[in-house]
């Protein structure tokens, strides 16, 4: 920021002082806050008081205030939550269930659940013990709010209220410029104080971008990336969980859309594929992988 633009809000920076501080090479914000108070009392010919009252100020506005190891520590403590998945064997698998600060991708062929267990995460969201709220953008327009009460229904013994539905913010976008665009406004809300969101969900992720890359490589990799920012942007910075629904390739075995070029987006990520030992029950088999790790754990049962 040049200092130009902080007057007059400050009306130390008159035109004259500016000319003074440019002598010395001091232009920018920056520039200011690296020197010490008494050089820049020495400039501008202005008391100790009165410079120093000024970097205070700057300091806390656009730097920030500090805190101590341990205000971090606490804040990131209370700001977790952990939402069950609807599945015990899966929960289990997942020490406990979805965390904060990490990024879940879900994959597997057509028809094995993945959208089901989406709804299936943000139940669990709007029932969690804490007043939390869940984000879900969809790209497909696959989103079935009967299918979303019933499994409210079912969860609160029939006994779930339907406007608990309304902690769960729907966000439908088609194309990957307006998924951008939708994770970013996620991202802002996620700032403001009043904010209840903890959980945002992507179903489906891969479904705008995989014509792009057909057609313009490059231009797909850029995307990519827009994306893949803001996805972590929003599970760390903003201590939320993000689960993300991924379609599926098959080279030889079932694998997440786009192979290597999501290769770094997921901590963990959910295989789903039907179980054939299994087939009258409807239940799946779950794979959970943490992502830059060889070990595998494997749920049997989760339906």
């Amino acid at each position: 920021m040049h200092l130009n633009d902080l007057y007059p809000e400050y009306p130390l920076f008159t035109s004259d002082n500016l000319r003074k501080l440019r002598a010395f090479h001091i232009t920018t914000l920056s520039d200011l806050l690296a020197k010490d108070c008494e050089k820049i009392v020495n400039i501008l010919d202005v008391s100790y008081t009165e410079v120093n009252k000024l970097i205070e100020e700057l300091s806390l506005k656009y730097c920030g205030s500090t805190a101590t190891v341990f205000d971090i520590y606490q804040k990131r403590t209370q700001s977790n939550v952990e939402f069950k998945s609807g599945a015990s064997h899966l929960d289990s698998i997942l020490q406990g269930g979805f965390k904060t600060g990490n990024i879940y991708e879900v994959f597997g062929c057509a028809g094995a659940g993945k959208t089901q267990l989406c709804f299936s995460v943000a139940v669990q969201g709007i029932l969690h013990e804490k007043n939390v709220e869940v984000a879900y953008v969809d790209t497909k327009n696959d989103l079935a709010p009967e299918r979303i009460l019933q499994i409210l229904q079912r969860r609160a013994n029939g006994n779930g209220n339907v406007a608990l539905l309304k902690k769960i913010h729907v966000y439908k976008c088609f194309d990957v410029e307006e998924l951008i665009i939708i994770l970013r406004l996620i991202s802002e809300r996620l700032k403001q104080k009043q904010n209840l969101i903890r959980l945002v969900i992507v179903d489906n992720l891969a479904s705008t971008i995989l014509g792009i890359l057909n057609q313009d490589f490059s231009l797909g990799l850029s995307f990519i990336s827009e994306i893949s920012q803001e996805i972590h942007k929003i599970s760390s910075s903003r201590a939320c969980v993000m689960v993300v629904n991924n379609a599926r390739i098959r080279e030889g075995e079932i694998q997440p859309a786009m192979g290597k070029l999501w290769s770094n987006l997921a901590n963990f990520r959910l295989k789903l594929e039907h179980n054939d030992t299994a087939v009258h029950t409807g239940s799946r088999k779950v794979t959970v992988t943490p992502c830059g790790t060889i070990k595998k754990q494997e749920s049997r049962q989760c339906s």
